[in-house]
């Protein structure tokens, strides 16, 4: 199952599904069956990335080296296992490495997550960002340049119930420099929606 989900011929095929949870149960059983509870611990924890986007190996090691304390060796391994599993997809991207996460499997992560953890993947949000922290000693427009850091710390920061640091990070000048250089002036639409965005959602607290 998840080797045709991954490679998009499960979906495609002409079957009657009740609803989409019909498609997560069945998947649920299929990684109950071909992992370990550590695995899919891992597999969770990915939960807190958007929908449609190239990860960075890097950000993972980010989030996993703050959840448990794991070498970046191991997170690599980590990363081989789900991608054996047809869990993730690993990619290179212009020479760096990424993973994939079909949306499908993407909705069972949070699906599963949020059963954990009350319904809210906040709590997951805040370890990532947390590990930012650490990486950029507190200094967000030294964040890596990697296309993934400065366009969703913002979001992940909002995720996280950090409204007043996204606010702050979103109208530093520092910030918003790094971020152009990172992201390109085309797209500066996005700062400004990122940056309504969080006003709004911070006068709404």
């Amino acid at each position: 199952v998840l080797h045709e989900i991954r490679g998009g011929t499960f979906l495609d095929e002409e079957v009657a599904w009740d609803s989409t949870d019909t498609v997560c149960k069945i998947l649920g059983r299929s990684l109950n069956a071909v992992t370990d509870k550590v695995t899919v611990e891992w597999f969770e924890s990915l939960s807190v990335f958007p929908e449609d986007v190239i990860i960075p190996v890097q950000t993972v090691i980010v989030l996993w080296s703050e959840l448990k304390g794991l070498t970046t060796r191991r997170c690599h391994k980590i990363n081989a296992v789900l991608d054996k599993l047809n869990i993730i997809e690993c990619i290179e991207v212009e020479n760096e490495r990424c993973i994939r996460l079909h949306d499908v499997i993407r909705l069972h992560a949070i699906k599963t997550a949020e059963e954990k953890h009350g319904g809210s993947l906040q709590s997951q949000h805040e370890t990532l960002v947390a590990g930012y922290s650490k990486q950029t000693q507190g200094d967000w427009s030294k964040g890596v340049q990697d296309g993934y850091f400065f366009r969703y710390l913002p979001y992940h920061m909002l995720e996280a119930g950090r409204r007043d640091d996204v606010t702050s990070v979103l109208t530093d000048l520092s910030f918003i420099h790094a971020r152009m250089e990172s992201l390109g002036t085309a797209l500066l639409h996005t700062h400004l929606r990122d940056t309504i965005d969080a006003l709004r959602r911070t006068d709404c607290a």
